[in-house]
């Protein structure tokens, strides 16, 4: 046995293998797993950097109306509203790169956990044994209906489905033979 899996497996014998509202394994040395996590609705922080740069091209479209009409002496506030319009461009340039930078990762979490799903012990025909859910709404509500499955009474998830899981998962044992 690695020291890996020593230590995922030996991390707290005395710890009850399900908590009261959260997500654990179905050996009885691991640690309950908080169920209350939320993941980032990445469609709103979308829909939120679209409304960002609608509103700095009404403020563009402004000021260039301004400038056409600008008849006076009032070129620091011309040049107050050209700042504004930098710095919220910036970020919602940073916004972006911020997304770009989390999709990215949860792709490689996804591309891990394709490889990883059919290695795993804990896998039976695209079911996880290792985990038991006690509330299934958040990977129904990500990956559907079928993602979770009710095996014996007990809710598992397909991780043919939300293979996503096994990118991340902690329960990992290598299949052998």
């Amino acid at each position: 046995m690695s020291s890996d899996t020593q230590a995922v497996q030996g991390a707290a014998p005395s710890q009850p293998s399900i908590g009261g509202d959260g997500v654990g394994g179905s050996q009885s040395n691991v640690l309950p797993i908080d169920s209350s996590v939320e993941l980032l609705d990445f469609s709103k922080v979308v829909e939120n950097i679209i409304g960002e740069i609608k509103a700095v091209g009404v403020r563009i479209a402004n000021l260039e109306s301004f400038v056409e009409s600008y008849r006076g002496n009032d070129l620091p506030s011309i040049k107050q509203n050209i700042e504004e319009i930098r710095k919220g461009l910036q970020a919602v340039w940073e916004d972006l790169t911020n997304v770009r930078r989390e999709t990215s990762i949860i792709r490689l979490v996804g591309i891990v956990g394709l490889w990883k799903h059919p290695l795993c012990a804990n896998n039976r025909e695209g079911i996880c044994m290792a985990w038991r859910l006690n509330n299934d709404g958040e990977f129904r509500s990500l990956y559907g209906d079928q993602s979770v499955v009710e095996l014996d009474g007990v809710k598992r998830v397909r991780v043919s489905i939300a293979y996503h899981l096994c990118g991340l998962c902690p329960l990992f044992r290598p299949r052998h033979g």
